[in-house]
């Protein structure tokens, strides 16, 4: 029977080692006898991949996609969505992670915009390309669901974003789920180009938020089963029993080997 992959959601600002998290991976690849496979978006996090025999990462970018020249070419996004459908039959292939879903966002709506030549969602009537771009995201998210069920865990990055309501200091972006409603706190949200961003939160059990304190190797994560109210609680509930010490629900060293260890996988 094949075990059923952990899906983890990694969110903070630009440069707070995000990538550098997935490419201390390495190790529990090896050890495992996996690879790794990356999708980068932008093509700058490439960079932060080492160019071995672990590592299969792939640029996914609209480089025919300029409304001021009037070109209106997207082929990035049902690349990706492929590209993640295929991996589910790669049998080596032991993690896949986004890098980062936020930019996904972007090619997203590029496809939702491309049949209608331009490059502005305001052209669209009745919030047409935002229904689009959400429709897409989805459609990523059943990838990922897929490739969770044969067996490969998955991890995506997010930029963070800071929110604020007038007049009352925070941002709340709230998601009804089963009844119930969950809140990101510290009025820090995943960057995305829709509200779809408020859904976001219940695609993962685990999420890493990586502080601004420290950049790099100096970069360090809080670590929680959170959104709690988000996900469903079989699934909650598994995560929180696997986690054992040293790790905890305070921080833990910027290095998805560790976690993995910790978690028992």
């Amino acid at each position: 029977m094949t075990t059923i992959g952990k899906m983890t959601g990694v969110i903070g600002p630009p440069g707070t080692g995000k990538s550098e998290l997935i490419a201390r991976a390495e190790a529990w690849a090896r050890k495992n006898k996996k690879r790794i496979a990356v999708a980068c978006i932008p093509h700058s996090e490439k960079d932060s991949y080492p160019d071995n025999d672990i590592f299969v990462t792939k640029v996914f970018a609209d480089i025919d996609w300029r409304p001021f020249d009037n070109k209106y070419e997207a082929k990035a996004y049902m690349a990706l969505y492929r590209w993640l459908g295929n991996l589910t039959k790669v049998t080596d292939i032991g993690l896949v992670a986004i890098d980062t879903l936020s930019s996904v966002s972007s090619l997203a709506m590029n496809d939702a915009l491309a049949p209608y030549n331009t490059g502005d969602p305001k052209d669209i009537e009745y919030g047409g390309a935002y229904i689009g771009h959400d429709r897409r995201i989805n459609y990523i998210q059943s990838q990922l669901d897929r490739l969770c069920l044969a067996g490969k865990h998955v991890v995506c990055t997010f930029h963070g974003q800071m929110g604020e309501v007038e007049g009352k200091g925070k941002m709340e972006e709230k998601a009804g789920m089963r009844g119930k409603e969950l809140t990101w706190e510290d009025q820090y949200i995943p960057s995305m180009l829709s509200k779809k961003r408020a859904k976001i939160p219940g695609w993962f059990s685990l999420w890493l938020f990586s502080s601004v304190t420290g950049v790099g190797s100096g970069a360090r994560y809080s670590v929680s089963a959170l959104p709690a109210e988000g996900v469903p609680a079989k699934r909650r509930k598994n995560m929180q029993l696997t986690l054992k010490p040293p790790m905890t629900e305070a921080a833990m060293p910027n290095d998805f080997s560790f976690l993995m260890e910790a978690l028992g996988l």
